[in-house]
């Protein structure tokens, strides 16, 4: 009966970690400051990201966002794919980098991992060009704020959103090997008699 109890409480402990560790993680994020600039040309800009995996070796790019949307760039078009600047994520998932791009229109920076399973881009307003780059919808003089932060490229998700559930399948899983492990004993220990 001991066995039995132990056995619960260890997987128990297993589903809370492994639900805890899903929970945590959110898509990753970059910022540009400064988010804009008053007139096209050379601007220095500092590239802060956020919840990137530990460790992992990214890529920023100086691109031009199809109507100033983040979400619709296409690396290998809208992007200077010889103008890399390599970071690392560090511990916490974060990083920063200094750049210096010509900024024009409807300019973006993008991040991502080579394998491309984790990106995110942020677009830059040149003051006053909102309208060219279509975030406004009709050309006007107004200046509409865009977002300061976007999700991966192609306005999707750069991964599945798996969370919980795996973890749940896999504690089930867990669950189940140790109840097969004690009924075989068991049942070994029955024959004995």
């Amino acid at each position: 009966m001991k066995k039995i109890f132990a056995l619960a409480g260890f997987l128990a402990l297993m589903l809370t970690m492994l639900s805890g560790t899903a929970a945590a993680q959110d898509d990753p994020v970059i910022t540009a400051d400064p988010a804009s600039v008053s007139e096209e040309g050379e601007a220095d800009i500092t590239v802060s990201g956020e919840n990137f995996t530990p460790g992992n070796s990214l890529f920023l790019l100086p691109c031009v966002a199809p109507d100033g949307d983040a979400n619709a760039i296409n690396g290998q078009q809208d992007c200077d794919i010889a103008d890399l600047t390599a970071v690392t994520v560090g511990d916490d998932g974060t990083f920063t980098a200094d750049v210096t791009y010509d900024i024009v229109e409807c300019f973006a920076i993008a991040a991502g991992d080579a394998a491309q399973t984790e990106a995110a881009a942020v677009t830059i307003l040149v003051d006053g060009a909102a309208g060219a780059c279509g975030t406004d919808g009709g050309g006007s003089d107004t200046t509409e704020e865009a977002p300061a932060t976007t999700e991966g490229p192609g306005g999707e998700d750069p991964l599945p959103e798996t969370g919980v559930g795996t973890n749940l399948m896999i504690a089930g899983a867990l669950f189940l090997l140790g109840a097969g492990y004690f009924s075989t004993r068991a049942g070994g220990r029955l024959g004995e008699r």
